[in-house]
């Protein structure tokens, strides 16, 4: 049982077959965890019914900075992203290699522009890697027509955003890449 966990910090468990199910059980196991800073769930088998615990778990873990959930069969991050968006402790959090639809990508991000506490973003959303200080957008963010996000996102984040990786965008129009250029050039730790 992990009921006395108030002094954890870091839980990885990456690999270990954890579906939906397990992932209640932690919630549940979690509750009182306030100083959980990591928690590591990639490459398990979470899905959207899991999702809900997982925000579960962020909101009652006031202290989380650190959230991995690389590879989990996530579809649609829309409950995880009105947790991201209130959880002020919040710094990492890595969605890579998820099949996130479109809606759910529009949901995470907007998020993301409402997130005070981040300061690297890793928006590869094809694999969608949401990190602090570092922002990726691939060529599928690009084809969303996003960039009213993407320049809040910017916008929002500018003094503490340190790299940018835009590599692989294929923007559709100049005027579109003119606003991203001119958000840019307000991030003034690059």
């Amino acid at each position: 049982s992990m009921a006395p966990c108030s002094n954890l910090t870091h839980l990885d468990l990456p690999g270990l077959g954890i579906t939906y199910e397990g992932v209640e059980l932690l919630a549940s196991a979690l509750t009182n965890c306030t100083k959980l800073r990591t928690l590591v769930l990639s490459d398990n088998d979470i899905q959207d019914r899991g999702i809900e615990s997982v925000s579960k778990i962020v909101q009652a873990c006031t202290s989380l900075s650190k959230l991995h959930l690389e590879n989990t069969a996530i579809h649609h991050p829309d409950v995880l992203a009105s947790a991201v968006r209130e959880c002020f402790s919040l710094t990492d959090l890595n969605v890579a290699s998820n099949p996130i639809s479109n809606e759910g990508l529009s949901h995470l991000a907007t998020a993301l522009t409402q997130n005070r506490t981040l300061a690297l973003v890793d928006l590869n959303f094809s694999h969608c890697d949401l990190n602090v200080n570092f922002i990726y957008i691939d060529a599928r963010l690009a084809t969303l027509d996003a960039s009213d996000v993407l320049v809040q996102l910017f916008d929002r984040h500018c003094r503490t955003l340190s790299r940018i990786n835009l590599s692989g965008n294929e923007f559709n129009t100049d005027h579109r890449y003119q606003r991203l250029l001119a958000s840019l050039a307000k991030c003034t730790a690059l």
